[in-house]
């Protein structure tokens, strides 16, 4: 028999002050009995034996009911108002003890008017009937005990053993529903009554095997709303914060990172590198549906933020405390990233937007030559090198049989292929030589588009299959000028400026193409399966111009052209599984993760010339070449499995039940790098180009024919076998823990994790390994005060891993900052005890408070410092320790309190005030200017405020959010030099979404308003300067 749902009330006004409210409830076109339902968060009712609460008298104002099933699950959380005197009706209907539609009748004031006056009418006399017979429409036999409601009336009535009705009504004309268990439920409308007269309606019942067009559902508890990820934080047996697709839609972030920045206690570096609680990438950990990821950071473990656009995200949660059942690799917290869910019906979404941004649209940029699939993120392979170099290149497996002249590091000078032909040295002279000429572009506006669409089918008894698909596409450039500034210490102790610093004007393309491809599988109740393939991919195009001096106080004017392709695909499976009226659950994932940073071509040269040469014309160096190029490839794959089985127990006879999880997780880890960096020799003779040549276009000397002519001098290498690396960790865990309820205001989660990682490295010829084994304890307990307030209190005790090539003591140039850097082999891994407390007060549905205060205590934490040689290189070394402490605040509230005519707007915002602490020992800090100092990255503190008015009736939202962060060390100052500090940075943004109509969307966003300059300054003195611009975006939504 196919699901049915259907429910109808009516009601009328109560001659006291209150309103009332009318609620039925079908599960299975059945009705819903011994349901709990409860209203504000205060008290709860059960459904009576037709799946219903009747004329319950509530105070004026809006409210919530959570609709709980026989195990205390959220079933669904309603919001809807109450009038004086007047009656508010919800309809629920459930499909496998899930929301399939929801209808709610609230009060008008022109109907309640009409409405009293009807009610006066009767009551003085003038009133009519409405009789008439029920029968069914497969046999035309009668039917009893259906349930007859009328459209905003207290007035029910109930067909007798014949199938006979009738009802007393004043005059008018109105909307009758008829409910059964067997039957589809079914609404006339406009049926008149006239004064002292019968008006007769025989209707027919459909058979619950056919279901009636859906109600239009208007607040159920969706799956990414406001209301819902209240309801997971409040519910969470750990500290968290929970973040929705409602959020994400109401504040305008268009991925991850950019929404996290509006969470308690986090900041965003970098655009893409979270800091949760003031602690680095290291201290944090990203999961995807409960699974690890890969990430395609060349030098760190990270997942970048970035690659996550909100439109496949339901809602994140970020863990603050640790538990068992997540990875021990935890500092400031984990971010559970859960992707959309499979829709219980067919829908197709169609997005599109399109922006200015001030500063770049429309004006001129800097570009090159590119390739023909560009526009996708694509190369098309123009700007590899070829097959034969990259061979003959191999850092893990370099040939002696290279030229001499290619000047590979580590090659005997004396060894060379016979036969090796001068031909072969100019071919590789020509796989280098590109077309790096400089052009101006006018810079097209943003464009962005998504198409989503899924279903569910029947496919059997119980069983349904269902899918999701997203396909999105995302272009975009952003054009800005950066000063930058480089200090030292003067004679005096102060700072003065120093050569080599200048102004860079850079233009920035991005290209993002996105899918995600779902399929879930319910067979019953019991068993799920779920599949979820991610792939996206992000490509940055960059053309850079410096404008300045080197360190020699030399003018410079140099170039510098990337492409960087970055891409993750995953691919996941899991299952749910549960037996013995469900108290029994085995749940299981695995995933397959596979990121890919390609860099295929970066090329840099400058034009430049002495610097008491004020006059002269800047020409290309006469002296070694300064043409350089570089190619650098990573992969890291990650295959994680995880099972856990749950039982549910209830030894203090709680109304919630406890629950014991053991469960196991397996993870293996592959990364591979390599980075080539060319040029040519110093052997050339360019000296014999023109002084007009040498001050042109590079493409007139960089070129096959100054290849072949020896102009250029010979290929030369200058990278070295360490560039090149394969690393690899293995991780098994066990855990057990268990959710206790002692009482119904007690709960105590508590359980043990055991872990045990081997890392291996292998680079440069050498071999390194770290390997733990720990067994890692974690508590949290919570005291509810009411049904409204609890208190939260945690302790965890976890670790933070070095990344694969900062324990290897492989020297390398790092792709991404240019930095030279070395590992330790003598690092070891961090370990971490954190505390916390919060006290949660949970107002209304949608309004919260909370308080928190947390400390952690860190053993041999890694720090970055820069050895004291001639020439720093960058390098690490575990402190002797650290401490971290800091409060948090939240808040949200309707502004009703303070005026009725508020009641559609609302405050939301948080705070947090973070203190750290490292120390390092005089050995240990290297060339570095301080040992004791706050972690790098850490904000003092993080605020966030946002005003909202949303308007049900007029589809109207309007969103306004602020964002500032304290000053945070950038850059650790070196040689007596201060450290760098990223200066407080305001953001204020607005976004206003206008529903047309139920398939049309408007969206505007205006972003950056205040346009503040992102400031670096060592002491007083500014580093470095620039302004993103302000940016308006238009865009639209359509849905069917």
């Amino acid at each position: 028999m196919r699901i049915l749902f259907s429910l109808f009330f009516l009601f009328s006004s109560l001659v006291f002050a209150d309103g009332t409210l009318n609620l039925f409830i079908l599960n299975d076109g059945n009705p819903y009995k011994n349901l709990d339902i409860e209203i504000d968060a205060k008290k709860r009712y059960t459904t009576d034996s037709k799946g219903s609460l009747k004329f319950l008298s509530l105070m004026r104002g809006k409210h919530f009911a959570v609709i709980y099933d026989k195990n205390s699950v959220v079933i669904a959380t309603i919001r809807f108002r109450i009038a004086d005197e007047e009656n508010t009706q919800i309809i629920l209907r459930l499909k496998e003890n899930k929301v399939s539609n929801t209808n709610i009748e609230e009060p008008d004031s022109v109907e309640n008017d009409a409405l009293n006056k009807k009610m006066t009418d009767m009551k003085n006399g003038v009133k009519g009937y409405i009789k008439g017979k029920v029968v069914s429409a497969e046999d035309n036999k009668a039917v009893s005990g259906v349930k007859i409601f009328v459209k905003g009336f207290p007035i029910e009535g109930q067909t007798d053993k014949n199938g006979n009705y009738s009802l007393t009504l004043p005059e008018g004309k109105f909307s009758i529903s008829l409910i059964h268990a067997d039957y589809s439920s079914q609404t006339i409308n406009d049926l008149i009554v006239k004064g002292e007269e019968t008006t007769s309606k025989n209707i027919e019942l459909t058979p619950a095997s056919l279901e009636l067009a859906e109600f239009v559902v208007l607040a159920p508890h969706i799956e990414g709303s406001i209301a819902s990820v209240i309801d997971e934080k409040r519910n969470s047996s750990a500290v968290a914060d929970v973040l929705g697709s409602e959020q994400f839609s109401k504040s305008g972030d268009s991925d991850a990172a950019g929404a996290l920045k509006r969470v308690t206690g986090i900041t965003v570096v970098g655009g893409k590198y979270v800091y949760v609680r003031g602690l680095g990438e290291r201290y944090s950990n990203t999961l995807m549906n409960n699974l690890n990821l890969s990430s395609p950071e060349p030098t760190k473990r990270v997942v970048p933020l970035d690659l996550f656009p909100t439109g496949v995200i339901e809602s994140m949660m970020i863990q603050k405390t640790f538990s068992p059942d997540i990875p021990a690799t935890f500092g400031g917290g984990t971010i559970l990233i859960r992707t959309k869910n499979i829709p219980d019906a067919f829908f197709l979404k169609v997005s599109g937007s399109t922006s200015f941004i001030e500063g770049t649209t429309g004006e001129t940029g800097l570009s090159y030559k590119g390739g023909d699939t560009d526009w996708l993120g694509y190369d098309d392979g123009g700007r590899d090198l070829d097959k034969e170099l990259l061979d003959k290149t191999d850092g893990k497996e370099l040939s002696p049989e290279i030229l001499l002249d290619l000047g590979i590091p580590g090659v005997d000078p004396t060894v060379i292929k016979e036969g090796y032909s001068a031909e072969d040295k100019y071919r590789y002279g020509k796989m280098i030589a590109r077309d790096a000429d400089t052009e101006d572009q006018t810079l097209y506006p943003p464009v962005s588009g998504s198409v989503t669409f899924g279903d569910r089918f029947d496919i059997g008894e119980e069983k349904t299959l269902g899918y999701l698909t997203s396909i999105s596409y995302g272009h975009q450039f952003d054009s800005l000028v950066m000063e930058n500034q480089l200090y030292r210490v003067s004679p005096d102790g102060g700072l003065e400026q120093k050569p080599g610093g200048g102004e860079y004007t850079i233009t920035n393309r991005d290209i993002q193409l996105g899918m995600l491809f779902g399929l879930g599988l319910n067979i019953g109740d019991s068993h799920r399966f779920r599949t979820t393939t991610f792939y996206i991919n992000k490509t940055n195009d960059i053309a850079q111009l410096f404008n300045g001096e080197d360190e020699n106080g030399n003018f410079r004017e140099k170039y510098y052209l990337s492409w960087v392709e970055r891409n993750l695909l995953i691919n996941q499976i899991e299952g749910i599984h549960k037996f013995f009226d469900d108290r029994v659950e085995l749940n299981w994932n695995y995933g397959n993760s596979v990121a890919e940073r390609t860099e295929p071509q970066t090329l840099s040269y400058y034009f430049g010339r002495d610097g008491d040469d004020i006059d002269g014309v800047n020409t290309y160096s006469t002296g070694a070449s300064d043409y350089q190029y570089l190619h650098s490839l990573l992969e890291d794959e990650t295959d994680n499995f995880r099972s856990d089985l749950k039982y549910k127990i209830n030894p203090f006879g709680t109304e919630q039940d406890s629950e014991i999880k053991l469960g196991y997780e397996i993870l293996k880890k592959e990364r591979s790098g390599e980075t080539r960096v060319f040029t040519f020799g110093k052997n050339g003779d360019l000296n014999s180009l023109s002084e007009e040549t040498l001050s042109g276009e590079i493409s007139e000397i960089i070129n096959y024919e100054n290849v072949e002519n020896d102009v250029l001098g010979s290929i030369s290498a200058t990278f070295t076998p360490e560039y090149f690396y394969d690393a690899s960790q293995d991780l098994t865990a066990y855990y057990l823990m268990t959710n206790l309820f002692v009482r119904d205001d007690l709960s105590f989660m508590f359980g043990l994790r055991n872990e045990a990682s081997t890392q291996e490295l292998k680079a440069g010829g050498k071999t390194t390994k770290i390997e733990s084994d720990d067994m890692l304890p974690a508590l949290t307990g919570t005291y509810k005060f009411s049904e409204d307030m609890q208190l939260r209190f945690g302790y965890g005790k976890t670790l933070s891993r070095p990344d694969f090539r900062e324990f290897s003591d492989a020297r390398y140039t790092d792709p991404e900052t240019g930095d030279s850097v070395m590992g330790n082999s003598e690092l070891t891994y961090t370990t971490i005890d954190n505390y916390d407390l919060r006290f949660e007060w949970y107002l209304s549905e949608l309004e919260t408070i909370s308080m928190a205060i947390f400390s952690k205590d860190f053993t041999n934490p890694i720090e970055t410092v820069l050895d004291s040689s001639d020439n720093p290189i960058v390098t690490y070394r575990n402190a002797t320790e650290a401490s971290l402490w800091g409060v948090e605040v939240d808040f949200r509230k309707n502004l009703e309190f303070i005026h009725p005519s508020l009641d559609l707007y609302s405050i939301s915002g948080n705070v947090a005030i973070i203190n750290s602490e490292v120390k390092l020992s005089e050995k240990d800090k290297g060339n570095l200017t301080s040992n004791n100092r706050e972690m790098q990255g850490q904000s003092p503190y993080v605020l966030n405020l946002q005003t909202s008015y949303d308007n049900p009736d007029l589809g109207t939202s309007l969103n306004l959010s602020y964002n500032r962060f304290g000053e945070r060390i950038r850059r650790l100052g070196v040689g007596g030099v201060p450290d760098q500090y990223e200066q407080p940075f305001d953001q204020l943004d607005f976004v206003a979404i206008q529903t047309l109509n139920e398939n049309w969307k408007l969206k505007f966003k205006l972003k950056n308003i205040l346009d503040d300059e992102v400031v670096w300054k060592q002491d007083d003195e500014i580093t470095r300067s620039y302004k993103r611009g302000r940016s308006w975006s238009f865009g639209f939504d359509w849905k069917y």
